[in-house]
């Protein structure tokens, strides 16, 4: 399974270079003087619409998902051990200073928060008809900031009848599953016949005898083409929602023989 190499003292010099900023601890006086709040406390404010956050609030959580396979793009995911928020930031290669698994402060006063079905998310205030904008690469150290970089991920194991969309955009762990028979030695992803070397996303499906679960991944991702494992898995992703129902999303490749 990639794993993603965490060399300290390259990384500090990176995300200088980005112009994000990695702090040890909070201990200047803008920092001192506010609370964080848990991400449970955004949905609390999340509405029907739109909402620019007022509040000068900060929230802490494990970046559980990044584009470092290209498995999302233009966002990451950010989960404490309770709920999660996907954070839209326009740009490429967002994991390089926003690394998997990292722990990120988010400064939210003056973000816009809805929803997209019933995921949350945090961006900048929408001038289309997006629920958020992106934020501007070049304006993300005004409002996230890495704190830790070895921070464990609030991983949940889980069986498939227990997702519900209580756990939108969580890091979950499933083990003894596989994919369906029909889908044996099919690819991650179909081809997309209407453009040479291109696929499409595409929902394959987990089981573990019993329940089934749908898989979306990207076809923008490193693996789109190669052929899905067979035999027994531990998968490990983020559950988002795909045409109104819960999905995994693998990140960084999650996937492992048992």
């Amino acid at each position: 399974m990639p794993r993603i190499a965490r060399h300290i003292s390259l990384f500090c010099c990176l995300v200088l270079s980005m112009g994000i900023g990695v702090t040890a601890c909070e201990s200047n006086d803008e920092h001192a003087s506010t609370v964080n709040h848990s991400i449970a406390y955004l949905h609390s404010l999340s509405r029907n619409y739109t909402v620019i956050i007022g509040e000068d609030i900060y929230v802490e959580g494990c970046i559980v998902a990044n584009d470092i396979l290209n498995e999302v793009q233009n966002t990451i995911v950010v989960a404490d051990n309770f709920a999660g928020v996907e954070v839209k930031i326009e740009g490429q290669e967002l994991h390089r200073y926003l690394p998997l698994f990292a722990k990120v402060r988010i400064r939210c006063a003056g973000l816009a928060l809805g929803r997209e079905g019933d995921c949350l998310v945090l961006g900048m205030p929408p001038t289309s008809e997006y629920v958020a904008d992106r934020i501007p690469s070049s304006s993300a150290t005004n409002y996230l900031s890495i704190t830790s970089l070895d921070e464990h991920p609030p991983v949940m194991q889980c069986n498939i009848g227990d997702i519900t969309p209580a756990l939108l955009q969580r890091y979950i762990s499933l083990e003894d599953v596989g994919f369906v028979d029909e889908e044996q030695g099919a690819t991650w992803c179909e081809h997309d016949t209407a453009t040479p070397h291109s696929y499409l996303t595409t929902i394959r499906h987990l089981t573990n005898g019993i329940d089934t679960l749908q898989v979306v991944t990207s076809g923008e991702c490193d693996y789109a083409s190669t052929t899905l494992p067979s035999g027994m898995l531990r998968c490990e992703g983020k559950i988002e929602q795909h045409d109104h129902e819960v999905a995994l999303r693998i990140i960084n490749y999650g996937v492992a023989s048992l």
